[in-house]
């Protein structure tokens, strides 16, 4: 079997032998993918963890860390404006506030979410694997400003949605009463055929089960 070669081992190269077979090609792509994980992984945690370490620093040390920012500006590119916000980043989103898997920008994007909602939006993202623009539109509803220019859903409106979503919905029964199963795609879905913000209808389980006559119109 041949290999991909690598010229001089140098990783701007890329050589593929013109007898490679389309499998041997094809299988190439589980290293590209793996260099694609490892350097989203390296990104977040360069940027997490000096800012752990430059911030906390600097509350434990005082101006004895000033050579810390001073290391920052110099090895990692940070400026004036790059300081601020990490650090209203840092000072929100302490390390068990944070979300595993999401970068900066997720948590630029909710910045302007009030309380525990933030928090709740970034487990979303990272369930449903949201892109940072799919969570920049939730948290717009999000806010309260958001929130008071979302007109009033009517009574047909929420008829259409439940009809859409519906065939989707698993009855279930427990102890005798009635319920619906709903998965948590669907739910979202059907919050935003009625307009409603995703965050109201959030639920932390997979799954979410409600009772059947909270779904009858």
């Amino acid at each position: 079997m041949n290999e991909i070669a690598i010229v001089d081992d140098r990783p701007e190269r890329l050589i593929i032998p013109t007898d490679i077979t389309f499998d041997e090609w094809w299988a190439f792509r589980e290293n590209l993918r793996g260099w694609k994980d490892a350097r989203k992984d390296a990104d977040i945690r360069c940027a997490f963890q000096t800012m752990d370490w430059l911030f906390g620093g600097e509350e434990i040390f005082g101006n004895d860390a000033d050579q810390g920012t001073a290391f920052v500006e110099d090895e990692m590119g940070w400026g004036p404006r790059t300081y601020a916000e990490y650090y209203r980043i840092w000072r929100r989103f302490q390390p068990d506030k944070r979300v595993d898997g999401l970068g900066i920008t997720f948590y630029q994007a909710v910045m302007n979410v009030p309380g525990d909602n933030a928090i709740e939006l970034l487990h979303l993202a990272e369930r449903l694997d949201w892109t940072r623009d799919q969570l920049r539109v939730a948290a717009r509803e999000a806010t309260p400003e958001g929130l008071k220019a979302k007109p009033k859903v009517t009574k047909r409106e929420l008829q259409q949605a439940l009809e859409s979503v519906i065939p989707r919905v698993t009855p279930v029964f427990k102890d005798g009463e009635g319920y619906y199963r709903i998965e948590e795609e669907d739910l979202l879905a059907l919050a935003e055929l009625v307009g409603v913000p995703a965050l109201k209808l959030v639920i932390e389980q997979e799954e979410l089960t409600i009772e059947q006559r909270e779904l009858t119109i």
